[in-house]
């Protein structure tokens, strides 16, 4: 394990050099890091040919820690992984829960603090044989307070293969059905249009009448300030709209998750809509 505490505007840079570092690395089933466990584990452990599953890195953190978001926001690294799958088997995208807003003096930062699952679907080739197969991953992650610690570990998992999947591992089902609520589900009907200074967004909900907070996480940065004032209200048709500052005025598109809280609980909605020219300042 390679630790070292890096001021937390220089952290990208620190958690990039550890690429070339995993080569040396052991494997093992989890990590115990500075103020982390991070496991690999798996919905179930026992899985079918061709039939698609749910693996994850969980992090646990220490109060007063966190890891990132996709966009870190103003500093920071998002965690990477990288599978080493036999051959004919694919793994997706990690596929990110929404994140926190975590401001810090003048900026602001986008991540986990508590727990956080980071669901990626693995999928098997159809002619996989009945027996057990080993999958492992190479990971780095960032973990911050007030200096951010560079950290990597090759984790690995051992799954039994048969003709039929079987029930879900009763210890994990939990974990996996709580962090798969928190992934951004796609909207239709959102749009944007820019007003003087700041871009309106626009999105239909479910339960709009009932929203408390929303937030706006554009999933790249430059987009728009992510320090920057944002404002919401709730229309009597059903949509909420939310005002941003964008970070440049030429950018033509807003892509990224709409966060909505109400008393239900905290959904995101993912929106890639292009910027509208509009007029005047209202909204």
């Amino acid at each position: 394990m390679n630790r070292l505490s890096v001021p937390r505007r220089r952290a990208v840079g620190a958690i990039t050099l550890l690429i070339g570092l995993l080569a040396g690395c052991a494997d093992k089933a989890e990590v115990d890091g500075q103020h982390i466990r991070v496991r690999l584990v798996s919905e179930q452990t026992t899985i079918a040919p061709g039939r698609p599953f749910w693996v994850g890195l969980h992090q646990t953190l220490d109060d007063g820690w966190h890891t990132y978001w996709r966009n870190p926001g103003d500093s920071g690294a998002a965690a990477r992984i990288e599978w080493h799958l036999p051959a004919g088997w694919t793994a997706s995208s990690i596929h990110w829960p929404i994140p926190e807003r975590m401001p810090y003096g003048d900026l602001m930062n986008f991540g986990y603090s508590g727990e956080v699952l980071l669901p990626v679907m693995i999928t098997p080739p159809a002619d996989l044989e009945r027996g057990r197969v080993e999958l492992s991953a190479d990971a780095l992650w960032l973990v911050c307070a007030d200096v951010c610690i560079p950290e990597e570990g090759r984790l690995r998992m051992t799954l039994r293969v048969r003709p039929r999947a079987e029930p879900a591992d009763a210890r994990e089902t939990p974990l996996f059905g709580r962090w798969r609520t928190r992934i951004p589900v796609a909207i239709d009907g959102a749009r944007a249009r820019r007003l003087d200074e700041r871009v309106a967004i626009t999105v239909p909900l479910p339960d709009a009448e009932h929203a408390r907070q929303v937030w706006f996480f554009p999933h790249a940065g430059g987009v728009v300030v992510h320090a920057g004032d944002q404002e919401h209200r709730v229309n009597s048709a059903g949509t909420v709209d939310l005002l941003v500052e964008p970070e440049a005025h030429a950018a033509d598109r807003l892509d990224g998750v709409v966060v909505v809280s109400t008393a239900a609980g905290t959904r995101g909605f993912a929106i890639d809509v292009p910027i509208e020219d509009g007029t005047g300042t209202g909204w």
